[in-house]
């Protein structure tokens, strides 16, 4: 008996969320007693097969089973009124069969081998989020704009190449789409990005980007922008327009030794930031006098760098909670004057 099974055991009705290891074979019998079990993640088990008693948990709404593949779903999945979360892996289209059938279901994630997704999907009026993992696909399905409630896409294409421009023409045309990631191989940004009016988080990490159109910031209902881990070589002008903007991503784009001129330069226009992310691009070498005129910055992470000073301003921004410039050419007296000008915030520099 494991640990898992022994804190069932303990106090059943305690457990509210299971994570089975990798090496489980099947769902331990028990989880009969677990009436108060909402979330049970089965991804990347063994497991072959749900047992009947997990249709009698009463609370049960998140079923994951992202990279565990079993050929038989049943059928009864649709009966479980409370169910609103579902992981599948599919190497088939048929091995979907029983997910089409759940009409309250709200979050749905896909990993496998499928190529394209089924029409059937457009049966899913309550769907929010959809999560297509690893999955060899070169187009989205226009079905996807008969999902009214859809407003988070995340696409993980693996290595093959997602068509991003007919991707565009189709996720337009979804009324609520605000959040979206894409991974795929040798992505390419174009002007056409900026049709995504609706959008308010936007995630193209780990693509290896070397180049982002400036119209990337007519998209000025933004509020994350994830850039990072990519080789991008310059941030164009115009990233100012991005008023609302709370989160921005650029670490890791040290492949092309990132030039952020235009960045710094509008750096006093995101007055909403909250969250800057320049770490390990490698390339940064001064910081404006503006970064004060951040009022809302919570969160300043410039490591590993260029940077040999910071401005004066910057000793004064005590409204940080977390400011970060370790492998940088940073002189002690620095270093130390930083921590003793704001006790409050978690300075991370080499000396201290």
């Amino acid at each position: 008996m494991d640990k898992i099974e022994k804190k069932i055991i303990k106090n059943p009705l305690a457990i509210k969320r299971i994570e089975l290891p990798m090496y489980y074979e099947e769902v331990p019998k028990t989880l009969k007693k677990c009436k108060n079990l909402e979330v049970l993640d089965l991804s990347y088990s063994d497991v072959e097969k749900l047992p009947k008693f997990l249709f009698e948990l009463p609370k049960l709404k998140a079923l994951r089973m992202n990279g565990c593949y079993m050929p038989n779903l049943p059928d009864n999945l649709k009966e479980h009124a409370v169910l609103t979360e579902v992981g599948v892996h599919a190497k088939k289209e048929k091995d979907l069969r029983a997910i089409w059938a759940i009409e309250n279901l709200e979050v749905l994630t896909i990993t496998g081998e499928i190529k394209s997704i089924p029409d059937a999907i457009g049966s899913l009026k309550r769907l929010r989020k959809l999560v297509l993992f690893g999955l060899p696909i070169k187009e989205l399905p226009l079905v996807l704009t008969q999902l009214p409630e859809l407003t988070s896409l995340e696409v993980n294409t693996a290595l093959e190449k997602l068509d991003v421009e007919k991707a565009i023409t189709v996720l337009v045309q979804c009324p609520k789409l605000t959040h979206l990631k894409i991974v795929t191989e040798k992505l390419r940004l174009s002007p056409n990005i900026a049709k995504l009016k609706k959008l308010k988080k936007l995630d193209v990490s780990g693509n290896r980007l070397t180049k982002i159109p400036k119209q990337l910031f007519d998209l000025t209902g933004l509020t994350t922008l994830d850039l990072g881990t990519n080789s991008i070589a310059k941030i164009p002008e115009g990233i100012g327009k991005l008023k609302q903007l709370k989160v921005l991503k650029l670490n890791s784009n040290w492949g092309n030794s990132l030039d952020v001129t235009h960045l710094m330069a509008e750096i006093h226009l995101l007055q909403n930031l909250q969250v800057l992310h320049l770490w390990s691009c490698q390339s940064v070498k001064s910081i404006p006098n503006t970064i004060n005129q951040c009022g809302r910055l919570r969160e300043l992470d410039l490591d590993n760098n260029l940077l040999k000073e910071v401005p004066d301003t910057l000793y004064e921004m005590n409204w940080l909670k977390k400011l970060r410039l370790t492998t940088n050419s940073l002189n002690v007296k620095t270093q130390k004057r930083l921590v003793a000008a704001l006790p409050k915030t978690k300075v991370l520099v080499d000396g201290a």
